[in-house]
């Protein structure tokens, strides 16, 4: 082969890997200035606290604590009730209350 293409054919390949190497690395840093920025425009929205609409917040939740204490205090009354009260009689069917006859 002819030392000419040879020397050709190795400038072309460190030529294609270089470039190849240059866009991976582009594309890497271009990716971490992205996310960077990403994470600075979150951090800076919608993270500061309400407090007038974090009272609202508490107090909707105490009201919905009290009102599921009183249900559960009426469901523990009303067991206690069915509990407490006396068993009820079922009538007795009335061919067996009847002596047979001989």
């Amino acid at each position: 082969m002819d030392p000419d293409i040879l020397r050709i054919a190795q400038i072309v390949a460190v030529f294609v890997i270089g470039l190849s190497f240059l866009t991976v690395v582009t594309h890497a840093v271009k990716a971490a200035y992205l996310r960077s920025r990403r994470k600075t425009e979150l951090s800076g929205v919608g993270m500061s606290v309400d407090d007038s609409r974090f009272e609202r917040l508490e107090r909707a939740v105490d009201a919905i604590a009290l009102e599921v204490e009183r249900m559960s205090e009426a469901q523990r009354f009303t067991a206690k009730l069915m509990t407490e009260r006396p068993a009820e009689r079922i009538p007795a069917p009335a061919s067996a209350s009847k002596e047979p006859k001989s």
